[in-house]
C-alpha cells in the first residue's frame, strides 16, 4: 500500500473539509470491501478444509472395502482348494468303490457347480476389487489438488489481510490530519469571532 502524500491548505475551507470526507469514505469503502474479501476466503478456506475431510473419510472406507473385498477373496480361494481337494477324494472313492459309483458321480458333479460359480464369484469380486482400486486413485487426486487449492487461498487470505493492515495504516494518517484540520478549523472561527467582535 502507498503512503499518503496530500498537501493540505493552511486555511481549508468547506469544500476542503467536503474533499477529505469523500477520501475518507473512498478508504473506508475499500476496507469494507478488503474485509469482505477476507471473511470470504476464511470461508472458503473453511469449506475446502471441509471437502479435504470428506474426501479422507471416503477414501478411508474405500480402503476398507478393498481389504474386505481381498479378505473374501482369499476365503473363496481357500474354499476351492477345499473343495478340490474334498474333489479329489471322491473320486479316489470313486476307484476303489464300483458299487458307490452313482452316488459318488453325483457328488463330485455338485462339487465341480459349486467350484464354477465360486470361480464366476471370484471374477465379479476382481471386477469390485479393480473398481474400488481406481475409486480409491481417483480420491486421492482430487484431495491431493483440493490441499494445492486450500494452500493457495491461504496465501492470498494473508496478502489480503496484509493490505487491509495497510489501509489501516492510511486511515490512521487521515485520521491526524482530520484531527489537524478540525484544530485548524476550531482556532480560524475564533479568529473571525474576534475580527468581527473588534469590528
Amino acid at each position: 500500500s502507498s503512503g499518503i502524500n496530500a498537501e493540505w491548505p493552511l486555511r481549508p475551507g468547506d469544500e476542503d473539509n467536503k474533499k477529505l470526507n469523500d477520501t475518507v469514505d473512498d478508504l473506508q469503502d475499500i476496507i469494507d470491501n478488503l474485509k469482505a474479501d477476507v471473511d470470504r476466503l476464511d470461508q472458503t478456506v473453511v469449506d475446502k478444509q471441509n471437502q479435504i475431510n470428506d474426501l479422507k473419510d471416503t477414501t478411508s472406507d474405500l480402503e476398507k472395502d478393498l481389504a474386505e473385498a481381498k479378505d473374501e477373496e482369499d476365503k473363496l480361494k481357500d474354499d476351492i482348494a477345499e473343495l478340490e481337494k474334498e474333489m479329489d477324494e471322491k473320486q479316489k472313492q470313486l476307484d476303489d468303490a464300483k458299487a458307490e459309483n452313482e452316488q459318488l458321480r453325483d457328488e463330485v458333479d455338485n462339487i465341480k457347480i459349486d467350484c464354477d460359480a465360486l470361480g464366476q464369484e471370484i471374477e465379479k469380486l476382481n471386477e469390485y476389487i479393480k473398481d474400488l482400486e481406481e475409486s480409491l486413485k481417483e480420491e486421492k487426486l482430487a484431495n491431493d489438488d483440493l490441499e494445492a487449492e486450500n494452500d493457495k487461498i491461504k496465501e492470498e487470505n494473508v496478502k489480503l489481510k496484509d493490505q487491509v493492515t495497510d489501509q489501516k495504516d492510511d486511515m490512521d494518517k487521515l485520521a491526524d490530519i482530520v484531527a489537524d484540520l478540525e484544530n485548524d478549523i476550531v482556532e480560524g472561527d475564533k479568529e473571525n469571532a474576534e475580527l468581527q467582535g473588534d469590528v
